[in-house]
């Protein structure tokens, strides 16, 4: 597999200031090898941890992010990570703090990136329709101390009805 480039990532296309990094990765490029031979992310599944950990540098490298990502373990649930409350076991993150990035993983669940129109906030969703149901979207703007019309919002990719 080639190394992490510009078909492994597809910015959001999206109306966010120049500060807000966003947008998803593609299982293009990587190191890992055998059933997830691709840019595997996911430490929660049977790809070699070693080989999970160097598409992630690879990752923060290509991106020339100031720091490691803060990846959850996502259950399907509405729990939130903030910067005042940093918990592993979450569906969504949101910060403050420059330089802090929130990161979620999905597969077919929807990725909701949302940042406030001066770019001081951001977050990241990971919404499945359990989650949905138990409102992680509303529940990660809730923790975000901005006015909710000034707020910008992109749902990335997901899959549709016509899959099931």
């Amino acid at each position: 597999m080639p190394p992490v480039n510009e078909q492994s990532w597809i910015p959001a296309q999206w109306p966010a200031p120049a500060n807000v990094v966003a947008g998803i990765t593609t299982r293009m490029g990587g190191s890992s090898q055998g059933d997830y031979a691709s840019f595997n992310l996911a430490s929660h599944v049977d790809d070699d941890p070693k080989s999970v950990e160097e598409n992630r540098r690879q990752l923060n490298e290509f991106l020339q992010l100031p720091a490691e990502p803060h990846w959850l373990e996502q259950v399907h649930g509405c729990a939130v990570a903030t910067d005042h409350h940093l918990i592993h076991t979450a569906d969504a993150s949101t910060t403050g703090l420059a330089g802090k990035i929130c990161a979620v993983m999905t597969a077919d669940c929807l990725p909701v990136l949302i940042t406030d129109k001066k770019g001081q906030y951001v977050a990241a969703v990971h919404a499945g329709w359990r989650g949905l149901e138990q409102q992680v979207i509303l529940r990660c703007i809730e923790k975000m101390p901005v006015a909710t019309e000034s707020l910008l919002v992109w749902l990335g990719p997901a899959i549709g009805p016509t899959a099931f």
